[in-house]
């Protein structure tokens, strides 16, 4: 199996010179030895951040997002800071700017599930994401995104994962020796995108999982 990590890992390394990022031939490997995460625990993650999303980015009012969460039986699959928000606790500027910079973990999420068809480091999400997700203020259930929903190879996910770290190494290098951020997008698009693939190949908890650079 070592071999088709290293063979991920130059694939990895190919990609991330042709978006502009430099590379790393001495960052380890990531490990194979754990399966992923069952689909329905993704689900309720990227169920539970996009009503998150529903409400820094689009308005909707905590109160509506905590009943939405609640009779769908999604309330449990929020972590303690997101219950907190849904419970109507006030931001601060930091935990708004996490929130909303997590609908690139929507979109990585989204993307592990089938929902969405590719994960291009070389632009940021678009619109359509919000689509994909149910209509909350229309009051849509879970149920037509839940049905949809296919998991993705481990090898795939394990693949984009190790791109991620790649390239999230570039960004944490130039910052650290004064260069300008590589790449086309904005880092915290490969950061969120890095910190929900680690989550599915982990069992960290969400707001804790492992980002090593």
């Amino acid at each position: 199996m070592m071999s088709n990590l290293s063979e991920v890992r130059a694939r990895s390394m190919q990609q991330a010179r042709q978006l502009g990022y430099r590379t790393n031939p001495n960052l380890p490997l990531l490990s194979d030895a754990q399966p992923p995460r069952g689909q329905t625990e993704v689900v309720e993650r990227v169920l539970v951040v996009g009503a998150l999303l529903s409400g820094v980015l689009g308005d909707y009012p905590s109160d509506v997002l905590s009943r939405w969460l609640s009779q769908h039986r999604l309330w449990d699959a929020a972590t303690l800071r997101e219950r907190g928000y849904f419970s109507g606790d006030p931001l601060n500027e930091r935990d708004l700017t996490d929130f909303r910079d997590h609908v690139e973990s929507a979109n990585a999420l989204c993307w592990v599930l089938g929902r969405v068809s590719t994960l291009d480091f070389g632009t940021e999400v678009d619109d359509s994401l919000g689509a994909l997700l149910p209509n909350i203020e229309a009051g849509e259930g879970p149920a037509q995104f839940i049905d949809a929903a296919q998991m993705r190879d481990n090898r795939e996910v394990l693949a984009m994962c190790d791109l991620s770290y790649c390239l999230h190494w570039a960004i944490v290098d130039a910052h650290l020796n004064g260069r300008e951020a590589p790449g086309q997008v904005e880092p915290c698009v490969v950061v969120y995108r890095r910190r929900a693939l680690e989550w599915v190949l982990s069992r960290d908890d969400w707001d804790d999982v492992a980002m090593d650079t």
